[in-house]
């Protein structure tokens, strides 16, 4: 006979991956307690800066559709509620070691409303789910009957000490945070040799990749530009630009256009070992975002040296932006122990993975068969149509 499913689960880690999973276990009946140690609320990489009056998603930057017909049916739903949107626009790849511009064929991307992090915000705001923002969850302990208790810090603004918090039992935890998973700093301790064994060989054997993200403010816009996002190839600094004010939700009215160029990770790389990790980051905008001048140039050679002045840049560190390797399959969970994980170090580092991820999950721990798909299917196809970009 099979085991009830869990009346009340511990969730650690709010990014896609873990609000789809407790969005869904919500929906199937378990209490849910979701934490994050973000101090501004969930999102991880679908994080959104807003800063000197700007909007920037300088983190995951667009969701692929789905292709099984229940992700299908969740992301309709999604799209119903206002959570989620079409991005449409001309979409294209920039080879700068040619100077050509190619344009692909017409699509839509799917991307949060009215910021990326607005999709995992509204996932984490289901009925049944208790949210613990800012709260840096330190050490797991299981007791006598199996349950878990999570031992933690609960963050204050400003100058206040942290507060000590104990949440629980629990029937299971559920890490869905890479950092979680591993030894070493900013991990979880585990509590339980068993769980260790089980979960820190994932979190040690997903490489990360790190980068940056450029966010500019200029006075052109996707239509002046001739496109809304593009990947780049054949450059030594950048793979990915985007216009974000072309994206649904975003619309200005001030005639500043935010844009964002993600980097290379040889560039990463090579840029942090030269400065022993700690690079001049006003120095990397201003490289970064000549490097997007140089790509928007490209495309259009019409546009003047004050459509390209910004009124605002700064750059995103990305310690682990993507990962390397991932487990090859789409979460780790254990019934008799009560402990799981999942995240974009299972099988891709793609939004589109993460939340398919996070959705089989919920379905492994109600004991339900899962009704997604291939998920190694869902991985290849996130790959377009930025074949560079892999979030």
């Amino acid at each position: 006979m099979a085991a009830a499913p869990p009346a009340k689960v511990a969730v650690v880690g709010a990014g896609l991956a873990g609000a789809a999973c407790s969005s869904q276990l919500a929906v199937q009946g378990t209490s849910v307690s979701l934490f994050d140690m973000g101090g501004r609320g969930p999102g991880g990489r679908t994080s959104t800066r807003r800063q000197s009056g700007y909007q920037f998603d300088h983190g995951c930057q667009y969701i692929q559709p789905a292709q099984d017909n229940r992700l299908q049916d969740l992301f309709k739903h999604w799209q119903d509620q206002g959570a989620l949107a079409e991005w449409k626009g001309s979409f294209g790849i920039v080879d700068q070691s040619n100077r050509k511009y190619r344009k692909e064929e017409e699509r839509a991307l799917l991307v949060g409303k009215p910021s990326m992090d607005s999709l995992v915000q509204h996932l984490a705001a289901q009925q049944g789910i208790q949210q613990h923002w800012a709260f840096k969850v330190q050490r797991l302990e299981q007791l006598k009957d199996g349950q878990w208790l999570v031992h933690g810090l609960q963050r204050h603004p400003g100058d206040d000490p942290d507060d000590p918090r104990t949440e629980g039992p629990f029937n299971a935890v559920l890490l869905a945070d890479i950092l979680t998973c591993q030894g070493g700093v900013g991990s979880v301790d585990l509590g339980l040799d068993a769980a260790e064994k089980l979960l820190h060989p994932v979190g040690k054997a997903s490489n990360k990749a790190p980068c940056f993200s450029l966010m500019a403010a200029l006075h052109v816009g996707s239509q002046e530009a001739g496109i809304a996002a593009a990947s780049v190839t054949g450059c030594d600094s950048l793979q990915w630009i985007a216009c974000d004010t072309s994206k649904p939700g975003r619309e200005r009215s001030d005639g500043a256009h935010c844009w964002v160029a993600v980097s290379t990770e040889a560039f990463a790389r090579e840029t942090l070992s030269a400065a022993n990790g700690k690079p001049d980051m006003d120095a990397v905008s201003q490289q970064l975002l000549e490097k997007l001048c140089e790509a928007l140039k490209t495309i259009n050679p019409d546009l003047t040296a004050a459509q390209l002045e910004a009124n605002f840049k700064a750059t995103q560190r990305w310690g682990s932006g993507f990962k390397a390797e991932c487990h090859p399959k789409p979460y780790i969970w254990d019934a008799d122990l009560g402990i799981g994980a999942t995240g974009d170090f299972c099988i891709a580092s793609s939004a589109l993975q993460a939340i398919t991820n996070g959705v089989v999950l919920a379905d492994a721990v109600s004991g339900k068969p899962s009704q997604v798909g291939s998920t190694a299917a869902a991985a290849q196809h996130s790959s377009k149509p930025a074949d560079v970009l892999r979030w």
